[in-house]
C-alpha cells in the first residue's frame, strides 16, 4: 500500500520489499546485507534473462523449482525457508481459492478481482507461475467487472490450483 516503505523505514526497517516480488528484487534486497559472495549462483541480470526466457504456460511444470532451489541456496539450513513459505501457502490454499470461485460464482461485483490480487502475489511466491498468471487475469477481468469471462477461467484455476497444491505437497515430502 502507498506509504508501507516509509512507515517501515520509520519503525527502523533497514530495507523494504513490497509483494508482488521477484527472487531478482529479493536476492538484489538482501545483496545488500549479505557478506561477499551471498550463495547466488548467477547475477540479477542473468537471473531475468533466464526467467524471461522460460517456456510457454502449456509444457511448465506447476511449480517452478528452480524458484524453491534459490530459495534453498539463501537459506543456509537448507529447504527450511523454502518449506516455510510453502506450508504457509497450503495453509491457506483450499480456502482462498473457494473464496475466489465463490465470489466469482455469484457475480459479486469487484469481488473476485481483489481476492484474486492476493492470490496473485501469493502464487507467485511460492512460484506457481501458471496459477498466478490466471489470478492475474481473474483480477484484471474481475476489475473490469467481466464476470461471464471470470466464470470461464475459474476451471482452469481450480485445475491449475490443483496441480500446484499436489507438487507443493510432493516437495515438501521429499525435504523430508
Amino acid at each position: 500500500m502507498k506509504g508501507d516503505e516509509q512507515k517501515c523505514r520509520d519503525a527502523g526497517m533497514d530495507g523494504f520489499l513490497a509483494t508482488p516480488y521477484t527472487l531478482t528484487t529479493l536476492r538484489a534486497t538482501l545483496a545488500r546485507w549479505l557478506p561477499e559472495g551471498g550463495g547466488t549462483q548467477c547475477s540479477a541480470a542473468e537471473w531475468a534473462t533466464e526467467v524471461a526466457a522460460a517456456p510457454a504456460a502449456a509444457a511448465m511444470p506447476p511449480i517452478d523449482l528452480k524458484v524453491i532451489e534459490a530459495m534453498r541456496e539463501i537459506d543456509k539450513a537448507g529447504m527450511e525457508a523454502a518449506e516455510q513459505v510453502l506450508r504457509c501457502f497450503l495453509k491457506y490454499a483450499d480456502h482462498d481459492v473457494a473464496r475466489v470461485s465463490a465470489s466469482t460464482i455469484a457475480g459479486d461485483g469487484k469481488a473476485p478481482g481483489c481476492a484474486a490480487h492476493e492470490l496473485r502475489s501469493s502464487t507467485a511466491n511460492v512460484s506457481a507461475r501458471i496459477l498466478s498468471g490466471h489470478y492475474r487475469e481473474l483480477e484484471k477481468l474481475g476489475h473490469e467487472g467481466r464476470i461471464n469471462e471470470d466464470r470461464r477461467l475459474l476451471d482452469q484455476v481450480r485445475h491449475e490450483h490443483e496441480r500446484a497444491v499436489l507438487r507443493m505437497r510432493e516437495i515438501l515430502t521429499e525435504a523430508g
